[in-house]
């Protein structure tokens, strides 16, 4: 699993958090000014992994470290519901462009 997070300001990198899971569950680099929170989440993060086995855990709990931090900033993380939004709201778009039964260009199979 990969995951990877970075802030960026005025076109200049200020940080950057990268979690190759490929790599092992204990996988990561970072760069910059990390948010000021980003060593003491991590660190309890690490906790969780050495708790669950480290290395040889069934878990990559180091996967969330740069989803982590990037909420730290914005408040939200991709795979949770953010309060106060009504996602009943939303609509469902699709391309209709061309049939729906043609079959995608990349699909040589059928």
């Amino acid at each position: 699993m990969f995951s990877s997070a970075e802030e960026w300001v005025a076109g200049s990198l200020v940080w950057r958090a990268v979690h190759v899971g490929e790599n092992g569950p204990i996988d990561l680099e970072t760069s910059g000014a990390l948010p000021p929170s980003f060593q003491s989440m991590a660190d309890a993060i690490a906790a969780e992994q050495e708790a669950d086995g480290g290395k040889t855990a069934d878990v990559d709990h180091y996967f969330e470290i740069p989803l982590n931090a990037m909420k730290s900033i914005t408040g939200f993380k991709h795979d949770e519901e953010v309060s106060g939004i009504n996602y009943e709201k939303f609509d469902l778009l699709r391309d209709t462009s061309t049939p729906q039964d043609q079959k995608p260009w990349w699909k040589v199979w059928k």
